[in-house]
């Protein structure tokens, strides 16, 4: 009998991509999803392949029908409610509000194989993030063929283990802010252009001389300040306007543990941050916020990955956010998932008339190495991300520490010289760290086959000794708190001139 029963844990974009090209090769597709509904108006940047592949699966009316495919970012609400209907259309079922509990390999095979996984399902209580009643009875399921897409996650579910799924983590982070909004009546979206800047060029002096001679040097004097003070706490910018709200990704830069801790607990400043981002670049898209904890936070940005994306011991598969967890700067976490989406569906044809119980090594091998590349691209281009983050923290920190009056005790001013010494070589060791990440993503790229995530691995851990030196002698201050204030301060001044 040839495999029928395809189960798909994860019910997201990934998740729902998957189901639908299984049903194109097998009878019996099934979705296990946690939540009950789809509410997340976050925005994904979607490139040209994944847009083509919405188009000829047949979703792109359902999700831009005024316009052009593509010529709107779409909310993860609008994608996955347009996926689901898609794949329901298709014959894929799902069980909303529940978890796997318990799973168990029946049938091995000589090689080592299990045949069929056994899967109990149990409800899933959202609110306290726990299995609702562990007594109440169970849903039973039977994979043959199992796909796991449940989001960055599954580096945490104990039940992976049982598969043989691992995960290396860096133990080394940087933090964002985010912000959701409803469309303004005529939204203003930064299209990447800075405001004007005091003149480079000789023409542009000679325009800057006529614009003074009109009393707008004031003008460049103060745009000047503004972006220096707004460059010291904000890092890259991603907007996207989408058929239901506007949506601003902020990157922090050189934003410490105290900081971060400062802006979860005090949303006044963060919304300060925020419609100062919205000012600086003329946008009016902050100013539909209503209340800066509901449409704004803070949230740290950590990489991982699974050291393997097939089971050696189950017909399991990873893909998505659970096989890697890109950085936001590094692309959305939908391109390389979409990538693990086409791999996943070259596996379907492989084992579409194949025989569960016959030797299918080769087809779970090539699944293997084909996403392996892209997946430890990712988790590379996050680390030279996350390096140049923390790198640019020890900067800051050392600038603000020399510009700082250490008293007249001999001894505090050794002591406090010896700080900015640590801080010094500490920025040397991330340096070079970097330039052993830089070469890991070369020979990823030149010479694909001589690659080996071990050694990325090892990298890795390297980096976490290093952060936790970096952690233990940034943790209580705060790089930009005050600027924070300074901002504020920069912003009521323009409004009052204006």
């Amino acid at each position: 009998m040839p495999f029928t029963r395809v189960v798909i844990l994860g019910g997201g974009p990934i998740g729902l991509l998957c189901a639908i090209e299984a049903k194109k090769y097998f009878r019996n597709v099934f979705i296990v999803e946690k939540r009950t509904g789809y509410s997340r108006v976050n925005v994904p940047a979607l490139n040209t392949p994944l847009i083509k592949h919405l188009k000829e699966i047949g979703v792109d009316k359902e999700l831009w029908p005024t316009g052009a495919a593509g010529s709107e970012s779409l909310s993860f609400q609008r994608l996955e409610e347009a996926l689901w209907k898609k794949a329901k259309a298709d014959g894929v079922l799902m069980q909303r509000g529940y978890v796997v509990s318990a799973l168990t390999g029946i049938q091995p095979m000589l090689n080592g194989l299990y045949q069929e996984i056994h899967l109990e399902l149990s409800e899933w209580d959202e609110e306290k993030k726990a299995i609702k009643d562990k007594d109440a009875p169970k849903i039973l399921r039977v994979a043959d063929l199992l796909v796991i897409a449940s989001g960055g996650g599954a580096a945490n579910d104990e039940k992976l283990d049982k598969l043989g799924f691992s995960f290396t983590k860096l133990k080394a982070k940087n933090y964002a802010a985010y912000g959701i909004f409803t469309p303004p009546i005529t939204p203003a979206i930064w299209d990447g252009k800075l405001p004007d800047l005091p003149p480079e060029t000789p023409e542009e002096k000679e325009e800057a001389s006529r614009r003074a001679a009109e009393g707008h040097q004031k003008k460049y004097a103060e745009q000047k300040m503004f972006m220096g003070l707004f460059e010291q706490v904000i890092g890259d910018k991603i907007a996207f306007k989408t058929p239901d709200h506007n949506y601003l990704l902020i990157q922090l830069s050189k934003c410490t543990k105290s900081d971060f801790k400062y802006l979860q607990t005090n949303s006044k400043d963060l919304h300060t941050l925020l419609t100062t981002v919205s000012a600086g670049y003329k946008s009016d898209m902050l100013d539909k916020i209503k209340g800066g904890k509901k449409s704004a936070a803070v949230f740290e940005v950590k990489i991982q990955r699974a050291r393997h994306l097939r089971s050696e011991e189950y017909p399991a598969v990873i893909v998505g956010d659970a096989a890697v967890t890109p950085h936001p700067r590094a692309g959305t976490g939908l391109e390389t998932g979409f990538i693990g989406v086409q791999q996943v569906s070259s596996l379907f044809q492989a084992l579409q008339n194949a025989d569960p119980s016959a030797d299918n090594s080769e087809a779970w091998k090539n699944f293997n190495q084909a996403y392996d590349r892209h997946v430890s691209k990712k988790a590379l281009e996050g680390t030279d991300i996350i390096l140049s983050n923390i790198i640019s923290l020890l900067g800051q920190f050392i600038e603000d520490g020399k510009k700082s009056n250490p008293g007249s005790s001999a001894a505090f001013k050794d002591f406090f010289a010896r700080i900015i010494c640590t801080a010094d070589v500490l920025k040397d060791v991330l340096e070079l760290q970097k330039a052993k990440a830089k070469r890991l993503s070369s020979i990823l790229k030149n010479s694909p086959t001589q690659f080996k995530w071990s050694e990325a691995e090892q990298l890795w851990a390297e980096i976490g000794d290093t952060y936790k030196a970096v952690k233990k002698l940034t943790a209580d201050v705060g790089l930009f708190q005050g600027r924070v204030d300074e901002l504020e301060k920069a912003l009521r001044k323009r409004k009052t001139e204006s």
